[in-house]
């Protein structure tokens, strides 16, 4: 991985992990994975709260592992959707998850326990979020207290996004996304924060 032929950009990265992983998929399974559907804000989070910025690209060991946690996330998020395929591709995302160790595979396996139960379906994009920027802050080396906040947003981000996709309220939807954006405001990384805000509006507007 991360070799020459590697797409540049990050989000062709995760994509291409997927395809990698696929491989170790029942042929049945494999066409869910390697065929995604949905927006990039997953990823997208995991890279921004790892650290990159356009003008300070991400150390290539920091890369590797980013990768391959916006994959988990992803994985995990194809599981949630797919019931017919989802003990193959759950088993996907923690197999990658061990081999990454720690706290990786202690949050995606919470996170995880927490889809298959199914008793948080109207949480589930706020579970993925929170994962994606706890993993990406946990690559950053963040405090506790980050990683708690970044996980609170990404809660609240996913609840926003939730109301936003599944309800005609806007107005609750916009009450999520404020409460998202005030979460930030005690992270202790001043650049990383408005990196994330930014993000987080840009997809906001797009979607309304």
């Amino acid at each position: 991985m991360l070799t020459k032929e590697t797409p540049t950009d990050f989000s062709a990265q995760v994509s291409a992990r997927m395809l990698e992983l696929a491989a170790a998929l029942p042929s049945s399974s494999q066409q869910v994975v390697v065929s995604p559907t949905g927006e990039d804000l997953r990823r997208t989070l995991v890279e921004a709260c790892a650290g990159h910025a356009p003008s300070a690209a991400l150390p290539p060991v920091v890369t590797l592992f980013a990768v391959r946690v916006a994959s988990i996330v992803e994985l995990l998020h194809l599981a949630s959707l797919l019931p017919d395929d989802s003990q193959a591709v759950f088993g996907l995302a923690a197999k990658e998850a061990a081999e990454l160790g720690g706290a990786v595979k202690r949050a995606v396996a919470a996170t995880a326990a927490d889809l298959k139960r199914g008793e948080l379906v109207q949480q589930r994009t706020g579970q993925l979020f929170r994962l994606a920027c706890v993993l990406g802050g946990q690559l950053a080396g963040r405090s506790e207290a980050d990683l708690e906040v970044l996980g609170r947003f990404g809660m609240d981000l996913g609840a926003a996004f939730q109301s936003l996709d599944e309800t005609s309220d806007l107005e609750e939807a916009r009450d999520c996304f404020r409460r998202a954006l005030a979460q930030l405001d005690e992270l202790s990384d001043q650049r990383v924060r408005e990196r994330i805000v930014g993000i987080a509006q840009t997809e906001w507007s797009r979607l309304q």
